[in-house]
């Protein structure tokens, strides 16, 4: 599970952020910056397709609709969608430094506004079968470089980062849904090292994650469902991380929810939920200090039964969650200094304090305080 927590947070910290953004100046090597959020980044997407008539009632090409919000309050996109295919995509993104390849000083990010993303669809055309993909995504302090001095990340007081991806429809017109949403805040990866500073959620912080899947009509065909969420908190990546505290006091929740008529039950449905307060990756170790009080909750509902209920009626449910507080990975050294870095001391300390929620006995589930894997 490390280790694909690790792929994970990767490509999420690399490759979600848009391409555009990396084209950038040549940055000062003694890179001194501050950032800072305090307004709103609102982005919604919403479609309400019926029958009546697409561009005055001749179906269109597939069109992939999409919604940016940054350091603005971005107003609602109109969309359009083929009586077969919907793709609802949107990214807020907020206080981000790309430095790859070369070394800050110090970087301070603060970010105490608000990121909602809003997928939203209506569907009540009843010519074909419906396909649909809707993704909401918020970034927020992202830090890249070849080596940071000191990093001060802070996310809050009074932040949040919300997304909804809502789809109603007939079942008739239903065919698949998949529900994406990711929430990341406080991320500093570093090629070399990290050499000091401090990465906070305080208590009044939130990240929060609903996918809802509404079936008003039970007359129709079976349709798939996969929801999942993620939401991440406090990650340091790097060859060595020294001199750095982590207090997560905040609230990550994950809600997927089906809810469908008697008679027009899903043929399958996927619910996935992960939690991360505070992740590190590194070889070298020292004065890291990590304290979890907040809350994390994963919660996968079919139609209000139990999740016995919904394996007796769906003919292929799988249900998962995972909430991890505190997780240090220490990593196998380079070739050419392993033998110094193998005798060197792994200096950590974890304090996990937070109610971590369990749904049911059915599915696979993770619930991990304080957790450290050394590889020498």
């Amino acid at each position: 599970m490390v280790r694909f927590t690790r792929k994970y947070l990767s490509v999420l910290a690399f490759f979600s952020i848009s391409p555009a953004a990396h084209a950038q100046a040549e940055l000062d090597p003694n890179l001194i910056a501050s950032q800072s959020m305090t307004g709103n980044q609102t982005s919604l997407n919403y479609l309400n397709n019926r029958r009546s008539s697409i561009l005055n009632g001749s179906p269109t090409g597939t069109t992939t609709n999409h919604a940016l919000g940054i350091d603005a309050i971005f107003q609602p996109v109109p969309a359009t969608v083929t009586l077969q295919e919907l793709n609802q995509s949107i990214l807020n993104a907020t206080n981000i430094l790309l430095a790859t390849g070369n070394d800050v000083n110090s970087i301070h990010q603060s970010m105490q506004g608000n990121q909602t993303a809003s997928n939203i669809a209506e569907n009540h055309s009843l010519d074909k079968p419906l396909v649909s993909a809707q993704t909401g995504e918020n970034l927020a302090n992202i830090v890249i470089a070849n080596r940071i001095d000191n990093v001060t990340q802070s996310f809050g007081p009074g932040a949040s980062q919300n997304i909804l991806n809502d789809m109603r429809s007939a079942g008739a017109t239903l065919d698949t849904v998949t529900q994406t949403g990711r929430n990341t805040a406080n991320v500093a990866t570093a090629e070399l090292s990290i050499g000091s500073g401090g990465q906070f959620f305080p208590r009044d912080t939130s990240q929060l994650i609903e996918n809802i899947v509404e079936v008003s009509n039970p007359i129709g065909g079976a349709f798939d469902v996969v929801q999942s969420g993620v939401n991440i908190g406090n990650v340091l990546v790097a060859e060595e991380v020294k001199d750095v505290t982590r207090v997560f006091s905040g609230s990550q929740t994950v809600r997927n929810i089906v809810t469908y008529p008697e008679g027009n039950i899903p043929l399958s449905l996927t619910q996935t939920g992960l939690n991360i307060a505070n992740f590190v990756s590194a070889t070298r170790v020292d004065g890291l200090s990590q304290v979890s009080d907040g809350t994390q909750v994963v919660e996968n509902s079919g139609d209000d039964h139990s999740l016995a209920g919904i394996t007796t009626r769906v003919t292929s449910h799988s249900y998962s969650s995972t909430n991890v507080v505190n997780l240090l990975e220490v990593n196998e050294p380079a070739s050419a200094d392993h033998v110094v870095i193998k005798n060197t001391t792994v200096s950590a300390t974890q304090t996990a304090n937070q109610p971590q929620r369990v749904q049911s006995s059915n599915g696979t589930h993770s619930q991990i305080g304080n957790s450290a894997t050394i590889s020498r």
